[in-house]
């Protein structure tokens, strides 16, 4: 657990400087909130209008999700490692019912056995390094049949060896002949580092850690982008990409998104 450790203190640190950016960076990009979007609409599709009383969102950050995850849980609680990111959400959902905060470790999650009956990671067990423990722990305290969903995280299959590189590359050109092209400098270089994930190693992982894989599969993120046309076919962009080129070539796009249960 040492490399966990470390870690930990390394995120603390940077999230408790960087809170009140935090938004600015990483919420409020009109790109990031397409993103943001559809990977709810794609849970919800998912769960199929399954009863959910409580869920957890596991790395909650400011909250980005876990007020929207209000639309299928009855309660959401937000657990973060940073106190100085979870002052940010408390203050911002304050008048929001049924939206809790908890400072805590994703390797020592502070609730009792079979509590939860979902628990969302939404593009953060990137930051965790602790994958094993990690889904031990939430296996704990998911009820029997609880639903765990991964949301968004690194593919290390990612490279230029694979269709999907290329796809990014040419959003890129696209975007760039048309003029629209402008980065939002924001986003560059602001966090520290991450994992990126195998995905038959993280299969694995779950799969000893008790779960049951319903659906594992590859997106890929598109340039962050402001531009009113490229947003207006960001969404269509990525529904075409989980019908088609998700099943061409598994696996292989920059993101990945899990679906599983527990046994």
């Amino acid at each position: 657990m040492t490399d966990y450790k470390e870690n930990l203190e390394i995120q603390q640190n940077y999230y408790n400087n960087t809170a009140e950016q935090y938004d600015n960076w990483h919420v409020n990009i009109p790109s990031a909130l397409v993103v943001n979007n559809w990977n709810l609409k794609n849970l919800k599709s998912y769960l199929d209008h399954k009863s959910i009383k409580n869920c957890l969102d596991l790395g909650c950050g400011t909250g980005r999700l876990s007020k929207d995850l209000l639309t299928i849980s009855s309660e959401v609680y937000g657990l973060d490692a940073s106190e100085e990111i979870l002052k940010v959400a408390s203050k911002k959902y304050s008048q929001t019912p049924n939206l809790k905060w908890f400072l805590g470790e994703v390797t020592n999650i502070p609730f009792s056995n079979d509590f939860f009956d979902l628990v969302v990671v939404n593009g953060a067990l990137h930051h965790f390094f602790a994958l094993p423990q990690v889904c031990k722990e939430i296996n704990r305290v998911l009820k029997p049949g609880g639903v765990f969903a991964i949301l968004g995280e690194p593919n290390k299959n990612y490279n230029k060896y694979n269709f999907f590189w290329y796809t990014f590359i040419a959003y890129r050109i696209w975007v760039k002949i048309i003029g629209i092209f402008k980065r939002n400098k924001l986003s560059e270089d602001i966090e520290p580092d991450a994992e990126n994930f195998d995905p038959k190693i993280l299969k694995k992982t779950l799969v000893e850690n008790k779960f049951m894989i319903d659906e594992l599969y590859s997106y890929d993120y598109g340039p962050r982008l402001n531009n009113k046309i490229w947003l207006k076919n960001y969404n269509r962009i990525l529904v075409w990409e989980h019908k088609i080129l998700a099943k061409l070539f598994p696996l292989q796009g920059s993101a990945l998104q899990i679906f599983c249960r527990k046994k």
